[in-house]
């Protein structure tokens, strides 16, 4: 097989060996049940006898589509370009190619919505986490510019009120020019 994540209508390479020479060679696909044969296992290719125990070992899927048949060259060996139908639905499938009655390998490839990618998303959602933070900013310096403000007003009333005392106890202009604004 030539991917193992393909979306609908997308275009494979089938190829693989153990036809007879000759033989017309018939590729399969069906849909899964689960992502692979046993429980941690997860199937890519299979010879042909290997590809009997597993076809033997599931029970068979419903909904089988041809997708292409080709002819075996004189070593056995075949190969196909095939088009998944546009119709696929996301999920796990099997591809089989058979000839003669005979398993001659099976492929489980995952088909993805068209335009999502072959990788899966991993990450989180930061983008409400990102508003928070940015809010939290934006109120920090706020609160920061209004304590600012308040001290520069209180600053300047004490400094009114000490002239003003000043002042009032006779302190002369000299005095009161050499007090902080």
């Amino acid at each position: 097989m030539s991917e193992s994540t393909v979306s609908p209508g997308e275009s494979l390479v089938v190829a693989g060996e153990g036809a007879e020479p000759g033989a017309t060679v018939t590729i399969t696909v069906t849909r899964s049940s689960s992502a692979s044969p046993g429980a941690g296992t997860r199937v890519v290719a299979a010879g042909p006898v290997l590809a009997r125990l597993l076809v033997a070992s599931r029970p068979l899927a419903q909904g089988v589509i041809v997708l292409g048949r080709t002819t075996a060259a004189a070593d056995g060996s075949f190969r196909i370009t095939v088009t998944l139908p546009s119709s696929l639905q996301a999920g796990v499938y099997t591809l089989t190619a058979t000839s003669g009655g005979e398993v001659l390998g099976v492929s489980t490839i995952r088909v993805v919505a068209a335009g999502t990618g072959g990788l899966p998303f991993t990450g989180a959602d930061v983008g409400p986490g990102l508003a928070v933070g940015a809010g939290l900013i934006v109120a920090g310096g706020l609160l920061l510019l209004t304590v600012r403000r308040r001290r520069i007003a209180l600053g300047a009333e004490e400094a009114l009120a000490g002239m003003e005392a000043l002042a009032a106890a006779g302190a002369s202009r000299t005095e009161r020019e050499r007090l902080p604004e």
